[in-house]
C-alpha cells in the first residue's frame, strides 16, 4: 500500500525559510513586537599582553611522516581484506616527507634503534625558517 503526497501545496510550506530558488531570506518580524535597538562601538585597540610564561617556542606541534601515497576507488577500500598491500609512490631509500599541520617541513630517512625495536626520522633537510 502506498500512502498518496500531495504535491500541489503552496510553495512555501516547501521553501523552508528560503525564497525563491531556494536563496535565504532573513526572518520577517513578528507581527507586533518591536525590536531592540542595538549598538556596536568600536573596540579602542590595546595592546597586546605579552606573557612571560607561554614563549611560542614551547606549543606542542604534531609532526607527521609521511611514507608514501596512493589513490584507491572506494570500491576497492571496502573490499580490502587483512594482509593486501597498498602500492606507494615512494620506493626504498626515498626521502620521508616530514608534515605539521599539512605543511611540508622537511625530509629525513627512517632509521631505527640500536635493538631495532623502535623507527625514527633523520632529518636531511628542513624547509622552516626560526
Amino acid at each position: 500500500m502506498t500512502d498518496a503526497i500531495d504535491l500541489r501545496s503552496s510553495t512555501s510550506d516547501w521553501s523552508g525559510g528560503r525564497g525563491e530558488a531556494g536563496i535565504a531570506r532573513p526572518p520577517s518580524r513578528p507581527a507586533g513586537e518591536d525590536w531592540p535597538a542595538i549598538s556596536i562601538e568600536p573596540r579602542t585597540s590595546a595592546p597586546l599582553e605579552v606573557r612571560d610564561d607561554v614563549r611560542i617556542g614551547d606549543i606542542p606541534v604534531d609532526v607527521v611522516a609521511v611514507l608514501g601515497r596512493t589513490r584507491l576507488p572506494v570500491a576497492q577500500l571496502m573490499t580490502a581484506t587483512e594482509g593486501e598491500r597498498l602500492h606507494l609512490d615512494t620506493h626504498f631509500g626515498q626521502p620521508v616527507e616530514l608534515q605539521v599541520n599539512g605543511r611540508v617541513i622537511g625530509y629525513g630517512e627512517i632509521v631505527a634503534d640500536h635493538n631495532d625495536t623502535a623507527i625514527g626520522i633523520r632529518l636531511t633537510s628542513v624547509t622552516i625558517k626560526s
